[in-house]
Parts: C-alpha cells; sequence; structure tokens
C-alpha cells in the first residue's frame, strides 16, 4: 500500500455540453481508471499510474451540462515539480474528454431518427480514456471469447494480484496493475492464479 501525502488541485472547464456523472461513472457500469475506484454522492476516488508513478485522484462536479466545472485533487508520494504538476493536469483533462468538441455530432444526431435519443438519453457524455495502454490491451485480451462474468472475474483476479494500492483522502484505490509488474510474472502464473484465458475449474468445465 502506498500513502499519497501531498497534494495538488486544479478546476477543469470541459467544452460543454459535459455530463460529469455520465461521463465518468458510466451507465453500462464501466468504471473510469479502476474497478476499485470509489463513487460517492456524485464524487470519484480513482487511482492510476502515470510512468512511473502511483497517484491518487479525487474529482468533484459543479456547475451544469452548459457551465460545467470539475475540481480536481491529485495526490502523490513526494514529487513537486511544477512542470510535472502540469503535464499530470493536461493528460487528466485528456483522459476526462473535457477537450473534445462534440457540437458537429449533436449537429448530426439531432436529425437522426436513432441517435437523436442518443442525444436525449446521453446529453453531456464524453468519452474518456483509459489509465493505460495496458490497461486497454489488459482489458480487451479479457474482453476476446468470454462472457461478461469470465471477463469479469479476470480482471478482478489480475487486479486483486498485482495492483498497487493507494490510500489517499481517507480511501484505498487499487491502480490497474502495470506493465512493469505482469513482466516479472509468467503467462503459468497468470493462468493458474488469476484464472486467464481458457483456464478450466474442472475437468467438465467448459473453455472460459
Amino acid at each position: 500500500m502506498t500513502k499519497l501525502i501531498h497534494h495538488f488541485s486544479f478546476n477543469i472547464y470541459p467544452i460543454q455540453p459535459y455530463n460529469f456523472e455520465l461521463t465518468v461513472h458510466k451507465p453500462a457500469g464501466w468504471p473510469l481508471f479502476s474497478r476499485d475506484e470509489v463513487w460517492k454522492d456524485k464524487i470519484l476516488w480513482t487511482a492510476l499510474h502515470m510512468g512511473n508513478e502511483l497517484i491518487g485522484v479525487k474529482l468533484h462536479p459543479s456547475g451544469t451540462n452548459y457551465e460545467p466545472q470539475i475540481n480536481a485533487v491529485v495526490f502523490h508520494k513526494d514529487f513537486q515539480e511544477k512542470s510535472l504538476q502540469t503535464k499530470i493536469q493536461n493528460i487528466i483533462i485528456s483522459k476526462l474528454g473535457a477537450d473534445t468538441d462534440l457540437s458537429d455530432f449533436y449537429l448530426l444526431a439531432e436529425k437522426d431518427p436513432i441517435l437523436k435519443y442518443t442525444v436525449k438519453d446521453l446529453f453531456g457524455i464524453h468519452n474518456t480514456d483509459f489509465s493505460t495502454l495496458f490497461a486497454s490491451a489488459t482489458l480487451a485480451l479479457s474482453l476476446q471469447m468470454a462472457p461478461i462474468a469470465r471477463s469479469n472475474q479476470m480482471q478482478e483476479n489480475l487486479i486483486e494480484r498485482y495492483s498497487e494500492v493507494a490510500e489517499f483522502d481517507g480511501k484505498k484505490v487499487r491502480a490497474w496493475p502495470t506493465a512493469k509488474v505482469i513482466s516479472k510474472t509468467n503467462v503459468e502464473e497468470i493462468y493458474k492464479d488469476c484464472k486467464w484465458g481458457c483456464w478450466q475449474e474442472s475437468p467438465r468445465s467448459g473453455l472460459f
């Protein structure tokens, strides 16, 4: 467990329309960065790696869809460089899709007989990015030829065994495992201990 005792904060002003809840707390149940993140009272606590640094992030929205604002607090272990803080700030803005202008899509969708329902039901939702490319790749692998229940099982086992826990703001959040950590293990260990791939619980179990 890594205690993140330092922090800095900044405000994000997304391109409107922007619905914070729909964007970071997906209607389909997908998390923003980590399956272990905390969502309470429309505030999100999550964790991710940026390079070799583990950081915790607290996101608290204010404003409206047309005048959105997000207060972001970044918790870290010991770095203080202003240039690194600015870099992290820009990355978070990008991963939240806060700098994406969807006005052209809305102009098209409002005239489309099918897409118009997207405007009505998911107004202000923005596409977000994974915490890292490795997280995206491992998620894609876990979804291949497997029911959602098996995919969830594989992801949860991998996170439980290989993730780093960030402790900050009274919360404990597991970040998605890094490529560096996974590279130190082997395929057989992941297959057996995390039940990845064509793992079988018993001789009678089918694939996945």
